[in-house]
């Protein structure tokens, strides 16, 4: 689903900190928090360092713990959001959505104005984010 892009100009109380990240970074995220195989983790590695538009990794972390995280890809006009991630102590809390407006607003800033949300079909908290 593509839909227009459209950003909250204030953003609602967050107990969750959002950072800007390297994809190395992100990298160690995902592999902490997902706990994939040595497969999956090579499979992931060579899919996200072969983008070759601007990429935008961001972490949501809480009390200092990464509790989740998304990434960003620009292509264009579009802004394509993939491997967006809440671990479930997290869930419900705002923080999928807090993430979703970080990467949006670095977004807009390079004049995308359309975006689409990358989900897998039976992720049912991803489904219920849009």
């Amino acid at each position: 689903m593509v839909g227009p892009l459209q950003v909250q100009a204030k953003e609602p109380a967050c107990p969750f900190e959002i950072r800007i990240v390297s994809l190395a970074e992100w990298l160690d995220a995902y592999a902490r928090l997902r706990a994939p195989t040595v497969e999956q983790m090579t499979l992931q590695r060579g899919i996200v360092t072969r983008i070759p538009t601007a990429l935008f990794p961001v972490i949501g972390f809480q009390a200092g713990d990464p509790v989740g995280y998304g990434l960003g890809v620009i292509d264009s006009k579009l802004i394509g959001v993939f491997g967006l991630h809440v671990t479930p102590t997290a869930r419900k809390s705002g923080l999928g959505k807090a993430m979703l407006r970080r990467i949006f607003q670095w977004t807009e800033i390079r004049g995308a104005g359309r975006a689409y949300l990358q989900v897998e079909a039976n992720n049912d908290p991803a489904l219920r984010l849009h």
